[in-house]
């Protein structure tokens, strides 16, 4: 086991400072009404984090993962995440029949009663957009990765800072704070304006 000083590892720190530049992005001004009517808003979530999900019935992946987000949701709702689930393109009454067969546990919003469909332009599905604590994005994850993609990343807005990174950094290795995140193969379903079917893809983007 390698041996660190103290002075060492105060360098390290100082020097994890200088790579923790925050360069997310604020979230816009969203307003939003759940099919319940519970209303959501920037100050109403404020200092919780907010998992939004944009998703059609119609979509395989999104029903797949179903089960991870209830999990999810489960997990941490009661630490203060909320998960709204935006319907793109779909009336009431297909929403609400869909729900009988297939209830869900988070909010469900039609694309209707919400500004968040206009303001990230979800062109495939499931796409998450992850707001956290401090009203910042730090997260935008494509295709069904609730289990592998989302289950982490709300860990981490939930968890205490680990000290691997610095761990690595005094051990010579810089790369876990340099990369910029790598490109996984996903599946999703993209959506047509014509006749909303269905079109199996497999790009997307890993969580940064």
């Amino acid at each position: 086991m390698h041996s660190i000083s103290r002075r060492t590892a105060l360098t390290a720190l100082s020097a994890a400072n200088l790579f923790a530049i925050d360069t997310r992005e604020p979230a816009p001004k969203f307003h939003a009404k759940s099919l319940d009517g519970e209303k959501f808003n920037n100050e109403s979530v404020k200092g919780k984090a907010v998992l939004i999900e944009f998703w059609a019935t119609w979509c395989p992946y999104c029903k797949r993962d179903q089960p991870a987000i209830d999990a999810i949701l489960e997990e941490y709702g009661p630490k203060g995440l909320v998960v709204l689930a935006v319907d793109v393109r779909e009336s009431r009454r297909k929403v609400q029949k869909y729900l009988e067969s297939s209830p869900r546990a988070c909010k469900i919003v039609l694309m209707d009663d919400t500004n968040l469909t206009a303001m990230f332009a979800a062109k495939s599905f499931p796409f998450y957009v992850l707001i956290d604590q401090n009203g910042k994005i730090p997260e935008r994850i494509k295709g069904q990765r609730a289990k592998t993609g989302c289950e982490g990343c709300c860990a981490r807005r939930f968890s205490v800072v680990s000290t691997k990174p610095i761990v690595q950094l005094i051990r010579g290795d810089y790369t876990s704070l340099l990369s910029p995140g790598r490109t996984t193969a996903v599946r999703n379903c993209r959506e047509r304006p014509d006749d909303l079917s269905i079109k199996p893809a497999t790009s997307g983007l890993d969580c940064l």
